[in-house]
Order: C-alpha cells, then structure tokens, then sequence
C-alpha cells in the first residue's frame, strides 16, 4: 500500500524497480490482530515453503474473492488468514480445491491508464469450509448508487511497500491497511489515484477496497492493475463488485445480507462485518496463531501476477 500498496507490475525483484522513497507514498498500518478478519492471502507452494501470491478475502465459508489475474495461471492456489504471509506455518494453510477467473478477463481489453471492462475478478474455492471467521458482506443491488467519486475507502493488502517499517514490521507480505478515496467510476472499474492516499502495489492484487454503504462494511471493489507502466505512483484501477454478483452467486452460496441473499433475521448473527474494527484493536479474535516475524520476498519466487497481466496487455496490443 504505498507503504504497503505501492507497485503493481513488477515481480520479487521490487526494489531493483522501487526505492525505499517510492514505496513510502501514502498513510498505511500494519494491520492489528484481528483487523478486518476476513481479508488473507492467497499462498502457493514454491521451493518447498509457502511464498506470497495475492490478495483475497473470504466471502462465504468456502470461497474467497480475489482478482482473475491472479488464478489465470498455475496449480491452485491455498490462502491463509496470517498477517505474515511470508512463510506461514502449516497448520494455517487452507486448501484451495477450485479456481475460478472471471471467463471473460481480459488483461488487454483496456488500455493503459484508462478504466473499461477487464472483467478482472475471480473465485477459490476451499477444500473445507472456514467455520470461525466471518465472511465480508459484497453490496447489494440497491448500493450500486452509492458507489460515487469521493467515497471513503479502506484497502487491505499484503503488497510491497518498504523493507521495514517504523515499527520494524515487515514491508511485504504482512497484511496492512490503508485509507483513499475512490475518484473515476465506471459501470466495471473504479480508481483510487491521489498521490497522498493509500494505493495498490505487487501482492496487493485481489485485496479488497472496503466501504460503509448503510451503514454495513462491504467489499466495494477488488485491486486490478495499475494506471501506469512499471510504477503505480499515478494510482491504481479496481473492479467493482457489484456488476458480478450474479456471477459470483452462480458459483457460491453468500451469507444473508450479502449480496442478493435475503436480510438476516432480526436477532440473528449475519455472519459479516458491521464496520471496521479501529486500528489497534485486537477484537474479532484471529483464526489461528499469527507470529509477526519474518521478511519479505524470497529470491527465487514466482513472478508477481502483475507481470503476468502487463504482459497479455503489452502482447495484444502488439498484435493489434
């Protein structure tokens, strides 16, 4: 997030692209013991340990929502809910049993800087369903509205900001929490580009932009792509949630309250998040052990899926 959003397009070697003065563009914390819960990472299994992919977050017991860039490629990914997803230990590895990219993604659709359709959003399933952690709520038919120039927003992501931060905390792959404000919208893509805010970097891809809509905390949007080449200080593009629920209901059953799923009951616990916890507070309990320790990007990692979809991008459009 610029800080911990910052870069978009590169793969592990980052700060061969990135400077430390770079990365440090925008308020950001490192996200406090069960702060925004349901938000994790994806994880794949390289060079015999568990190395950062994405960003996603749970939004039913057995599914998580993140970016189609993200699983167009490659075995399918696990996810962890611990705040450091570098190397996380074993016992907090949940299997993914399906990926599943939007059909119609499309990395080179939209040009360079500009907001259309990329139909950039996607689906893990899980292999056992996730029983102690609450599913963020997705808008409802009737937000869509509400989602305007100027509205609030709070990113989460385990991108690439600094090596350290002033608390000694690791810069990549540890889970962190940003506010911005959204600027263009589309019917498809949103973007957040003020330079003083938060902002989407390498590893943040999938991550969730949060906002308060009536009142409920939902996932407005999902990291995309970035709106320049190799460097996301101009800002970032996002896909909106609420043009896909039909889709994502056609593969996933969401909580009440989310969605086009019926309000909950009176009384009765809807199973999301009423609005975000304030930094610090270590409420809303954490699935399983989470040490803070550990570094960033290991040598030797698979490249950032960032690269990959710069990549079909600078390729269609030399076809074209």
């Amino acid at each position: 997030m610029k800080r911990a959003l910052v870069l978009l397009v590169v793969g592990c070697g980052v700060d061969e692209v990135v400077t430390r003065e770079q990365a440090i563009m925008g308020p950001s914390h490192a996200a406090a013991l069960g702060e925004l819960p349901a938000t994790g990472a994806l994880v794949s299994d390289a060079l015999g340990g568990w190395s950062l992919a994405c960003t996603a977050t749970l939004i039913a017991p057995n599914a998580v929502l993140t970016a189609a860039h993200c699983i167009q490629f490659g075995d399918v990914p696990s996810f962890t809910f611990e705040r450091n997803a570098h190397e996380p230990p074993a016992q907090t590895i949940l299997a993914g049993a399906t990926m599943i990219p939007h059909p119609n993604f499309d990395g080179g659709r939209v040009p360079l800087g500009q907001i259309g359709q990329a139909d950039d959003i996607g689906l893990v399933l899980l292999a056992n369903p996730v029983l102690d952690v609450a599913p963020a709520r997705l808008p409802r038919t009737q937000d869509a509205p509400a989602i305007v120039s100027g509205l609030a927003v709070t990113l989460v992501g385990y991108g690439y900001g600094s090596d350290y931060d002033d608390a000694g905390v690791p810069g990549y792959a540890y889970k962190r929490v940003g506010s911005a404000h959204l600027v263009r919208i589309g019917d498809h893509e949103v973007t957040i580009e003020n330079v003083a805010e938060a902002g989407a970097c390498n590893g943040d891809s999938g991550g969730p932009v949060y906002a308060t809509i009536d009142g409920a905390l939902e996932i407005a949007a999902v990291v995309s792509r970035g709106l320049a080449f190799m460097d996301c200080s101009p800002g970032g593009v996002y896909t909106r949630v609420d043009p896909y629920i039909s889709w994502i209901e056609s593969h996933v059953t969401l909580p009440c309250g989310s969605g086009s799923s019926p309000d909950c009951a009176p009384g009765s616990d809807a199973g999301v998040p009423d609005a975000p916890p304030a930094p610090g507070d270590a409420g809303g309990g954490s699935h399983s052990g989470d040490p803070g320790g550990g570094c960033g990007c290991r040598s030797g990692s698979s490249p950032s899926a960032w690269l990959l979809l710069v990549v079909a991008a600078l390729s269609r459009r030399r076809r074209r």
